[in-house]
């Protein structure tokens, strides 16, 4: 409905992401496959809305296979088997504008939930782009953000590959999203006491709950590292 989809998407685009969320985890076909039709021309904000609620409604459960879009797409159900087509080119028109560096901040923060849609092995590769030390602060820092969704492992492994070549903003992201799991908080804590990253930049309540940690390798690990805590 054009008067709809039309004009400011204030408040509308929740209820479209709603939505969709709520028909992505009933696993209804028919009617993810009504809206699936509706998802021509070129792209707008309730495309965007819809995508990204549909995969918050797969994560969910429900009767779909699929608990991703990226799986959606490559493994659709028979009857959206000739529809998800229209989901790959939403996403690919929101790759575009995010990794534009001409357009507007706001109009490429407001596409990156919807590259995240798409697999690790295809996020990576743009997220290295977008934490380049030329594009502005926010755009690095969602970029680091869109990847908390992913195996944890992998995404600290991407960045510890990387580490020497991060600028602040992806170093702070980065460090975050390690430091808030123990099982990369490991690895971490592992590379800091190796010499290969400098202990002072765990954050100092990681500090204080991995050294108060059940877990005997962790607290052993902090201990050695950052003192008895108190």
């Amino acid at each position: 409905d054009p008067a709809f989809t039309g004009g400011d998407p204030a408040g509308k685009a929740a209820a479209v992401g709603d939505f969709a969320a709520t028909g992505g985890a009933r696993g209804d076909t028919e009617e993810v496959a009504l809206v699936l039709d509706q998802l021509k021309g070129g792209p707008a904000w309730w495309q965007f809305a819809f995508v990204t609620g549909l995969g918050d409604g797969l994560r969910r459960g429900g009767s779909l296979p699929a608990k991703n879009v990226a799986t959606l797409i490559s493994k659709p159900p028979a009857p959206l088997a000739e529809k998800v087509g229209a989901l790959q080119r939403v996403i690919d028109g929101a790759e575009a504008i995010a990794m534009n560096p001409k357009n507007a901040a706001a109009e490429r923060l407001a596409a990156l939930p919807l590259v995240q849609q798409q697999g690790i092995d295809k996020v990576l590769p743009l997220a290295e782009n977008l934490i380049a030390q030329t594009e502005p602060a926010e755009i690095q820092a969602a970029a680091c953000q869109m990847l908390s969704k992913f195996d944890r492992a992998k995404v600290a492994d991407f960045f510890f590959a990387r580490w020497k070549t991060l600028g602040p903003t992806p170093l702070r992201e980065a460090l975050t999203l390690i430091a808030a799991s123990p099982s990369t908080a490991v690895p971490l804590m592992e590379k800091m006491k190796a010499g290969e990253i400098n202990p002072a930049l765990m954050p100092p309540m990681q500090k204080w709950v991995y050294g108060r940690s059940k877990d005997e390798k962790v607290k052993a690990l902090a201990i050695e590292l950052f003192g008895q805590a108190t």
